[in-house]
């Protein structure tokens, strides 16, 4: 029985890794896919990798740590596991809670059926690969062509999961296509906030900047989960924590100036008391001072 406090990921061609809910479990286990499979009591994460996933889907692996602390940054993972289809060990069925004998039999079926239509399967995996090449050199209109002989391959052996798989692919090269076109617009304005932000100098700097960083992010919103620009986001996250910054030292500085003019505010009434002879009242000012430096080290 799968265990209550599994999570569960899948990595999507466009590098992103999205939490799966409302999936039957065994369901998502298709050779095609690379599953991440969370769990909270003993922190471990395990990858587990279709023996025919993407090409494109299995570089994302490497930086799978990276994606998921930034993504995820809720959940702690002291360990990481990588795995091939078929040869999960008993510590995974065991943090898992899945069944194995279900999950062989799943994956059984799926290998099966790709050993019948062995012919149709070498040359959906030869496309697959100079799919894979074309959306690596950024060749999307290619890839795309590739991807669409792919998917008539799969419907003449009725392999739908490959079609679904497809898709995908076709979708995210689309995106890319489109963003490839401002790419170009956007690294330059890029280059131009970084130097802006590298030339802070002053308070009223970081302000100018954050509000330009602003526009742009609107103005390119929808480019910007895309790998490719992934340094654009960490310039971004710069920019934001730096203005965060400001705003708390600025908040600091207007509560020291505030305690300051109570300060010089209660040392006049004593020495106006001390002039005035009223010993006491001085007495009890400077003492109130005094309590006040106390709470503020």
């Amino acid at each position: 029985m799968q265990n209550d406090d599994l999570k569960i990921f899948k990595i999507l061609y466009s590098g992103e890794i999205e939490e799966v809910i409302n999936i039957g479990l065994i369901d998502l286990f298709s050779l095609l896919n690379v599953l991440a499979f969370y769990t909270r009591e003993k922190k471990k994460m395990y990858i587990w990798v279709g023996e025919h996933a993407s090409r494109t889907i299995k570089n994302y692996i490497v930086k799978f740590r990276e994606i998921f602390k930034n993504d995820y940054p809720e959940y702690r993972v002291l360990r990481y596991i990588t795995i091939e289809s078929k040869t999960e060990s008993f510590e995974f069925f065991n943090d898992t809670g899945i069944e194995k004998q279900i999950l062989q039999n799943k994956i059984s079926i799926e290998d099966a059926k790709y050993k019948e239509h062995t012919t149709v399967i070498n040359q959906i995996k030869g496309l697959k690969e100079e799919a894979d090449t074309y959306f690596e050199k950024e060749q999307y209109e290619e890839a795309i062509e590739t991807s669409i002989k792919i998917i008539d391959k799969a419907r003449e052996i009725d392999e739908l999961s490959l079609v679904q798989d497809q898709i995908e692919f076709i979708s995210e090269a689309k995106a890319r296509a489109k963003a490839k076109s401002v790419l170009e617009d956007i690294r330059k304005e890029k280059r131009k906030l970084k130097k802006q932000f590298q030339n802070i100098r002053h308070g009223s700097d970081i302000v100018q900047v954050h509000n330009e960083a602003n526009f742009f992010e609107q103005k390119y919103l929808e480019y910007l989960d895309l790998t490719a620009l992934s340094d654009v986001k960490v310039l971004l996250n710069d920019i934001k924590k730096k203005f965060n910054e400001l705003k708390t030292e600025t908040k600091k500085s207007a509560l020291i100036e505030n305690f300051i003019e109570k300060i010089e505010i209660l040392r006049s009434k004593a020495k106006d008391a001390l002039n005035r002879r009223e010993f006491l009242e001085s007495i009890n000012l400077f003492k109130e001072i005094i309590v006040m430096l106390n709470d503020h080290i």
